[in-house]
């Protein structure tokens, strides 16, 4: 996610240290929120994926 938000991190001065710690926590809160998104499409995946390699194991093993 931060790539996206490289303008955010431009540092100018020493005396921007406020603006740099609000910066940060507005990437972090970005972050957290994007993980959210995609968290039931991440958690459906990898059930399908186990789901696909139980029946690649169980087709291996009734064709040996």
């Amino acid at each position: 996610m931060r790539k996206y938000y490289t303008h955010i991190l431009v540092r100018r001065s020493a005396a921007c240290g406020e603006v740099e710690k609000a910066a940060e926590r507005l990437m972090d809160e970005a972050d957290e929120r994007e993980f959210q998104q995609w968290r039931v499409l991440r958690r459906f995946g990898r059930w399908g994926l186990f789901i696909v390699m139980l029946a690649a194991i169980c087709s291996l093993a009734t064709s040996v």
